[in-house]
């Protein structure tokens, strides 16, 4: 069935996991149930519920698309603390403690409070400075539309259709009159 080879740091070990089940299924579901089956193999194998595939083993398994995925492949699976993780074979996972992570984002938060904080006046200011710039934005896009001028085949076309329109919007018609002759109201 699989092949395991274990390793004497952090409980780590290797299987070969046989793909085979996914490619029973629907062509375009395989990739999908290769997941699955590598999920129930661990979960299988660690005795745990909680399992997470590492990206390159994701990116290896959909490379070749949804309808075509390997047939069998070689991972390695780490216990870190409550969730096991699933990478390929020579892919080094970097698994950092929760504490660590905490750490991390405290101190983004401290370098983000420590910038500058802005006045209400400077926040006025700036918002004050970018509409007038947009406006001049805007008005300088309005010259430039006005200072092109209109394409000669252009021109023509539309004194045509205003001549048309002039005449019947004068008149009002009775609404009897656009009716094809048979449907005329007596």
């Amino acid at each position: 069935m699989a092949k395991e080879k274990e390793k004497g740091k952090d409980n780590e070990k290797v299987y070969t996991i046989p793909l085979r089940d996914a490619w029973k299924g629907p062509c375009k579901k395989r990739a999908k149930k290769c997941l699955y089956v590598i999920r129930e193999f661990v979960k299988r194998h660690m005795k745990t519920e909680k399992v997470k595939v590492g990206t390159a083993l994701n990116h290896e398994i959909w490379c070749r698309g949804i309808k075509n995925p390997p047939r069998k492949l070689k991972v390695q699976v780490v216990p870190h603390e409550d969730a096991v993780w699933v990478e390929l074979q020579g892919v080094k996972l970097e698994l950092k403690k929760k504490e660590e992570k905490k750490k991390e984002t405290a101190e983004k938060t401290k370098e983000e409070s420590k910038e500058k904080p802005v006045e209400k006046g400077d926040a006025k200011k700036k918002g004050a400075q970018a509409v007038s710039e947009k406006k001049e934005e805007v008005g300088e896009e309005k010259k430039e539309a006005e200072a092109k001028p209109a394409s000669k085949k252009e021109a023509p076309e539309k004194k045509e259709a205003k001549k048309k329109e002039a005449p019947d919007s004068g008149k009002k018609q009775d609404p009897s009159e656009k009716l094809p002759p048979k449907a005329k109201l007596h």
